[in-house]
This record gives C-alpha cells, structure tokens and sequence, in this order.
C-alpha cells in the first residue's frame, strides 16, 4: 500500500525537492528514508525526532573547542544534517525558530553558515514528518520548501496486514551510486517541457485552481515543473505531456482533505 508514496519519493529525489509526509507514528516513514540511503551506494542519511527540547548541537552538530579556543565559531558537523544527503526531520513542527531558520537556507541554497564560513551541503531531499499540519505564519516558510506533500495512513488491507507481521526486515542491498544517481538527475533536467505544455499549465491549469482558493507561489511552481520532470522521467517519457499533471494534487495541497477537489 505505498507503490504510490515511493514512486513519488524517487521522483522527488531525482527532482532533489524536499518532502513532507503526514501520517500517525508507526507508518514506515523513517523506514522509507533508510531505505532509499541503502539503495544508493555512496550517501548518507540523517534522522533526528524533533521537539521543543531539541539543540542546534543535536542537527547540527556540536561546537569545535578547538576553534573555540582560537576565538572562532564553528560545528562539527560530522554525521549530522549539514552532511547529510538523505534527512529524515521527524516532528519538524515541534522543533524551535533557531533550528527551523537554519533550515530553511540549508533546504533551499543547500548551504550551511559554519562560523564565517559558507558550506555547501550534499543534501539532495530532506524529509519532513509530521502527525499534524502546521500551526501559524512563522512556520509557512519552512511549509512552502516542501514540494511533494503525501499523507500517509497505517496499512488497512488485512491481507498487508498479514504480511507485514509474517515478514522480516530486511535491510536493501544498493542498486545504484551516487554517480549514477546524478546521471539520473542530469538526465531529468534534459526532460523536455514544451511550451505547448506550460500554456495549458499557465493559462487553464493555474487560474482554474486559482479560482478554487488553490494558491502556490512562484517558487513552488518552478519546483512543480522540475518534479513534473522526473515523475515523466520514471514514466519512460522524453517530455512532460498533460497525462503527468495526475500528481499536481500531491504538489499543491494545503491540507489533505482538499486533495480530492484539486486532482
């Protein structure tokens, strides 16, 4: 019952946009996380439960004492988001401004102020999860970073059920690398998007979810067309046709009960 959730994952991480999921506890999201890092040979992943109590030492690393001792301010940032290239931010919401704020460059520059120091990070998808919407206009930022949102439920078909008590778990073995995975990605930028296309996106897509009180801003939409190109992309498809605005409900909800009437 997650065919849909992971084809959608690895458009994402081919498009290198960021991923929210909604869901209760206990419905595979970190399981998801870690297995698309053991997948791909070569990358590292980050996983941290969020909450009021959380430190910029516990996502960001702890500081040096040794430049503290030079008169400098910096991290160490091995093992943690700043290197990461897979992130997996459980709670997101619960977690404070001084964290999310860093965040937010990291997601979008794919960089890390270290001191003085500008660091470019690895970081190809972070993944939010949350068992609520956000809650007030500081956290709309942070809200809007996520291209693809999905909602996740616990496993209902009893058959699944079964399945999942009976089977045991197993860790993947690597597919690919991280080289062939920025292939992948190169080639995603090569999918075309005709003008043709974005006519129908610009001019009868947009202002009729528009109308409906669906809104997304510039930004988003940029993001919308690189994800458009790697869902065609998986799909075997040289160009982005109409056929592909399928998923255009899980790029553009607000919240999920508005999901239905979007698609």
């Amino acid at each position: 019952e997650r065919d849909h959730v992971i084809d959608l994952l690895l458009a994402a991480v081919l498009a290198r946009v960021h991923v929210f999921v909604l869901g209760p506890p206990g419905t595979g999201k970190s399981a998801l996380a870690s297995a698309i890092v053991n997948s791909i040979e070569g990358t590292t992943g980050f996983t941290w439960l969020m909450s009021k109590f959380t430190t910029p030492e516990d996502v960001f690393g702890p500081l040096s004492l040794q430049a503290l001792q030079q008169g400098r301010f910096e991290r160490l940032t091995t093992k943690k988001l700043p290197e990461a290239h897979v992130a997996l931010l459980d709670e997101i919401f619960k977690s404070n401004s001084a964290i999310l704020n860093a965040c937010l460059t990291l997601m979008n520059e794919r960089q890390f102020m270290n001191g003085t120091a500008v660091v470019e990070c690895p970081l190809i998808t972070l993944i939010g999860a949350s068992n609520e919407l956000p809650d007030g206009d500081d956290l709309e930022a942070l809200f809007d970073r996520f291209a693809l949102r999905l909602s996740i439920p616990y496993i209902a078909d009893p058959d699944n059920v079964k399945r999942l008590l009976s089977e045991k778990n197993v860790v993947p073995a690597a597919t690919m690398t991280l080289d062939e995975l920025v292939e992948c990605q190169n080639d995603v930028a090569a999918v075309d998007v005709p003008d043709a296309f974005l006519d129908i996106l610009v001019n009868a897509v947009k202002p009729k979810l528009e109308e409906q009180g669906v809104r997304a801003s510039d930004r988003r939409w940029q993001q919308i067309v690189r994800f458009l190109q790697a869902y065609a992309y998986l799909d075997g498809r040289d160009a982005v046709t109409i056929d592909h605005c399928d998923i255009l409900a899980d790029l553009l909800w607000r919240d999920p009960s508005s999901r239905a009437a979007i698609a």
